[in-house]
């Protein structure tokens, strides 16, 4: 469990030593098999609820996660017909503060209207729209451009075929992921078409409605170029994809679409096959600890390097300008230095460019780096000298976990062990924080 630190009893900040914390673990990863603590104020929840696709109201869930901040989603698609639905993979995710959506298509499982491969596709097209939704993005403290799709099975082929098309989905998860399309080519050949339909097919048809066996096998057969699995993975060679096969299973086709993805020039491919069947069902924990160390590594659009430019009404930006209240330790006409409202120690600070249009070290002009690294400098020497920590990090990334899309620098105290930047960490009281950032501006070196 990782360290949970309170400001409480920093009202009557001394100079003796602080008690080291206990042992961290990596970022969110005690979310495969512990639950989190109860916020009372923002408990995590269930929503069930109709999405709305053309035409149709499908049965859909949204989980969502403790705190009252911004979460990143997970849409997650299940497979044909979905008897499997990775729920249990949906807890781990909300867990670790993810929300997550699943839903049934059109014509499973209760929900009304024909089931077709096309009206899946759509249907995870509608569900993306629901996500960014300004209304439903208020109302379930949803982050808009950190949106991730995974499917299972043939939801992998949907959810492939989904990214693909939208450029604004942060990343993508395949597990064990079904190519529509290069099956169907090999139906030219009627003794794999018979293959297909008496070990995939035929069993799964009850909970389909207004289709046949027939009528799936010929949209196989003449498949929409759109769901080659191999192209569209080659289309999402600018996000973050992973790809997780299953030896018992078709991990040959998964493995073809990440190797195409490779070659298209992909650079954020992570790809595994673990021994077990196509529903993982002896590898669940193993799942969910592939899918949660990898789903941390994704950043929102809006701070990625092929994700859009810095934008004016980012969270930081709104607090140079005053629009924000903060718990300021420093501030000049060109830097700003502020406490952490998830302090991943006490005293963390965070210094950021109040002229810089900087999403990374990249796009900083280098005199604005210089400067603020000079504060960086200043606020480390006042951490050492109030906090008496072991030791102080400076941390700065650039797209991978980076949250908000403004160049910022983490100063933050490590004392016993040195904690891990997270997302989330749990939120301070604001009059902690003051109480903090009274002590470091006393403390701040000329």
């Amino acid at each position: 469990m990782r360290a949970a630190l309170t400001l409480a009893a920093w009202a009557l900040l001394s100079a003796t030593a602080i008690a080291a914390p206990p042992e961290m673990l990596p970022p969110n990863m005690d979310a495969v098999t512990s639950d989190t603590a109860v916020d009372t104020a923002h408990p995590a929840a269930m929503v069930a609820f109709r999405l709305p696709s053309h035409g149709a109201l499908l049965n859909a869930v949204l989980y969502t996660p403790s705190g009252g901040e911004a979460h990143a989603t997970l849409l997650l698609l299940h497979g044909l017909p979905g008897n499997e639905q990775n729920l249990d993979l949906a807890q781990a995710a909300r867990r670790a503060g993810w929300n997550v959506l699943t839903f049934h298509y059109r014509g499973s499982w209760g929900s009304p209207g024909v089931f077709s491969f096309a009206n899946c596709a759509e249907d995870a097209a509608a569900a993306l729209a629901w996500l960014r939704d300004p209304a439903n993005v208020q109302k379930y403290h949803l982050k808009a451009d950190r949106i991730v799709v995974a499917g299972h099975s043939m939801g992998g082929a949907m959810a492939a075929r989904v990214a693909a098309a939208d450029k604004d989905v942060a990343g993508v998860l395949l597990i064990d992921p079904f190519d529509l399309a290069g099956t169907g080519r090999g139906f030219a050949d009627p003794a794999k078409r018979q293959a297909f339909d008496a070990g995939e097919l035929h069993d799964d048809m009850p909970p389909l409605a207004g289709t046949s066996e027939d009528t799936l096998l010929d949209e196989i057969a003449r498949a929409d170029p759109a769901f080659d699995l191999a192209a569209n993975a080659r289309a999402l060679a600018d996000r973050p994809l992973m790809v997780i096969g299953a030896e018992r299973g078709i991990a040959a086709q998964g493995i073809a679409a990440a190797d195409a993805a490779r070659a298209a020039g992909a650079p954020w491919v992570t790809s595994l096959t673990m021994p077990t069947d196509h529903s993982f069902s002896d590898h669940r924990i193993a799942l969910e600890t592939e899918v949660l160390k990898w789903l941390w590594t994704v950043p929102g659009r809006s701070v990625s390097f092929t994700g859009t430019a810095w934008q004016p009404d980012n969270i930081f930006a709104k607090m140079t300008r005053g629009e924000v209240k903060v718990a300021t330790v420093y501030e000049d006409k060109y830097v700003l230095a502020f406490m952490g409202n998830h302090p991943e120690s006490i005293g963390h600070v965070l210094v950021i460019s109040k002229v810089a249009h900087a999403r990374n070290i990249m796009e900083i002009p280098p005199v604005e780096l210089n400067r603020v690294m000079a504060v960086a400098r200043r606020v480390a020497i006042a951490e050492r000298a109030v906090l008496h920590p072991q030791g102080v990090v400076i941390q700065q990334n650039n797209g991978n976990a980076q949250s908000i899309p403004h160049l910022h620098v983490h100063v933050y105290p490590s004392y016993a062990v040195s904690p891990w930047l997270t997302t989330p960490a749990p939120m301070a009281e604001f009059t902690d924080l003051q109480a903090v950032a009274a002590k470091l501006r006393a403390a701040m070196p000329q």
